[in-house]
């Protein structure tokens, strides 16, 4: 009996030994074939991301391009790859087709008029943006984590890896800046070149990236009936809140970029709520303020103010988009007909 339990326990160890050895050989196995799928995903990440001169291909199916209009993603460009094509329509943008010679990387329109070219050193030249550069974002020249957009040396935006398009709104000196992603592409695989090229060679325009940058129009100016049809409540105690607020600013709280308000007055503000919304620190409310300028101009900005108790004195102020609080950057612009009391 004791021989044949020592014999058990011998072959017990053995068969674990055994199975010990077949599992490490199995997870050695698949360590090494995650490590040829990783090495396999990164290899066609640098190809499907290398900048070529594209090529027909008659079996490689349409994409589009889209752009962020009024919050929703709007068809704005499309590429044939089957004909080397791209035709550009939306909103506010206007139409046209090009094609890309694959010789030469040539982009003429369908009217036979030159629009550029692009090249596989990174090099675009286009019709709204002049000579634009593509950068490697990862610094090996590879592309894989997609390409920074510089024009005369500044960056104006980035390509990044699943074909999303993003614009810099400041600080572009920063590793990444501060930015909005603006644009997006159905083809994850799609040629950066063709989409740098369509983006900022045709879609975008100096006004329209600015108006994207800076999430408002500079150029729009209002009425004093356009501000008034804004109001949603003429409480007289929170205006007169507000109006001590503003006034307790200097140059109304722009001195240091906007000297030209010093010694403004508050010529009116506009309640965009119908009472003060509840949060857990305190209480907002959403306004207009239009402060009469010492040159003549008379300029409107949108905020929100903060206070923290129900009849409290107001503590903070942020810029507003009318619709959302932003913390950049400050819109104002021109009220046309204002009168001053």
């Amino acid at each position: 009996i004791a021989l044949l339990v020592l014999m058990m326990g011998v072959n017990f160890d053995a068969e674990a030994q055994l199975g010990g050895l077949i599992n490490a050989a199995k997870n050695k196995a698949k360590a090494n074939k995650e490590q040829k799928e990783a090495a396999a995903r990164e290899a066609k990440a640098i190809e499907t991301n290398k900048l070529t001169i594209p090529q027909p291909d008659a079996s490689a199916q349409m994409t589009t391009f889209t752009l962020k209009i009024d919050g929703k993603q709007v068809g704005v460009c499309t590429w044939w790859p089957a004909e080397n094509e791209l035709n550009v329509s939306g909103p506010n943008i206007a139409t046209v087709v090009c094609k890309i010679d694959p010789a030469t990387g040539k982009v003429t329109s369908s009217t036979g008029e030159a629009k550029g070219s692009m090249s596989a050193d990174g090099t675009i030249v286009s019709p709204n943006f002049g000579t634009l550069t593509l950068k490697p974002r990862d610094n090996a020249n590879s592309g894989k984590a997609g390409y920074i957009v510089e024009r005369n040396g500044e960056r104006i935006g980035v390509l990044y890896p699943d074909r999303d398009v993003a614009i810099d709104v400041y600080d572009n000196t920063a590793d990444e800046g501060i930015q909005k992603t603006v644009g997006s592409s159905d083809n994850k695989t799609v040629n950066f070149l063709v989409e740098a090229y369509a983006y900022f060679g045709l879609v975008f325009t100096e006004k329209s990236l600015t108006v994207f940058r800076l999430g408002y129009d500079p150029d729009k100016k209002y009425t004093t009936e356009e501000l008034e049809d804004m109001v949603e409540w003429n409480d007289t105690e929170s205006i007169n809140t507000i109006i001590k607020y503003e006034s307790s600013l200097p140059c109304a709280g722009f001195k240091e970029t906007h000297p030209e308000f010093k010694n403004c007055k508050i010529g009116g503000v506009g309640l965009l709520r119908n009472r003060w919304k509840e949060f857990s620190d305190g209480y907002g409310m959403k306004y207009w303020v239009v402060y009469e300028l010492t040159d003549g101009r008379n300029i409107v900005t949108f905020n929100r103010a903060f206070k923290k108790w129900t009849y409290g004195e107001i503590t903070l102020r942020n810029n507003v988009e009318l619709d959302k609080v932003v913390y950049f950057p400050q819109e104002f612009h021109e009220v046309t007909d204002w009168q001053r009391k």
